[in-house]
């Protein structure tokens, strides 16, 4: 589809969520990115917008049923345009029964972000590495 008025129409806006913003839909038409998946009209498309990044803006996360979840950040700088994060950000895969599970909550407008309380190390070549502390790590030695 490339006719903005149907797109509109076959994407459902997630439960408690403001539709997204004029200029989301224009790049939702354009963007190669999502050719395929949201613009089809066989796709199960829902959107939300929500602040991911803190920045005080929306964004918007498009997941389409057969696809991958694909979020797409408002780049805060002098032109505001949207953008698709790094290869690390940029959509998630998932296996049939999570994509499920994720697509239902966004739908019903159940998503939130959850910052991290540990940074992420930084190597050469822009690779990322979480830190996920263990439980018996954050526990306090005893000494005899």
């Amino acid at each position: 589809m490339t006719d903005l008025p149907q797109i509109r129409q076959h994407v459902t806006v997630a439960a408690g969520q403001a539709a997204p913003p004029a200029d989301w839909w224009q790049c939702l038409v354009r963007s190669q990115m999502l050719a395929g998946s949201c613009t089809q009209g066989n796709s199960n498309c829902v959107a939300s917008s929500n602040d991911l990044d803190g920045d005080g803006q929306l964004d918007v996360t498009a997941v389409q049923s057969q696809q991958r979840i694909r979020p797409r950040l408002r780049a805060a700088d002098t032109q505001p345009r949207w953008v698709v994060p790094d290869r690390h950000g940029g959509s998630l895969s998932l296996d049939s029964e999570a994509k499920s599970e994720v697509s239902q909550a966004l739908r019903n407008g159940q998503i939130q972000t959850r910052h991290n309380h540990w940074p992420e190390l930084a190597l050469p070549g822009d690779r990322r590495i979480h830190i996920r502390p263990s439980e018996e790590g954050l526990r306090p030695e005893t000494r005899p």
